[in-house]
């Protein structure tokens, strides 16, 4: 079987709101251009939505609103099978084993 994943190139966020119902969204309207060949930690208290963050990153998720655009692609339209060579190049780890 063929290698399907496709390499990232970039990734970001345009007007990205992830909020939970009956709560003030965790972020509102952001703009953000994830660094690439870089390790990023995401740190902040509990229950502030690193989680959502991260499933959203790895397409697990959509935002409430916004975009999230990987190689110019806009995967908040993609299905589970179109995201998933892109999918299999995305990774994270949470801090004692999640």
């Amino acid at each position: 079987m063929p290698d399907q994943r496709v390499h990232i190139q970039s990734m970001r966020f345009d007007q990205v709101t992830i909020k939970f119902p009956d709560h003030e969204p965790i972020l509102n309207r952001c703009d953000f251009e994830f660094p690439m060949q870089e390790i990023l930690w995401i740190k902040s208290s509990e229950g502030a939505g690193k989680s959502s963050l991260l499933q959203i990153v790895a397409g697990l998720e959509n935002p409430n609103g916004g975009r999230f655009w990987i190689n110019q692609l806009d995967v908040t339209e993609m299905s589970f099978e179109e995201f998933l060579p892109i999918r299999l190049n995305i990774g994270y780890s949470f801090d004692y084993g999640g």
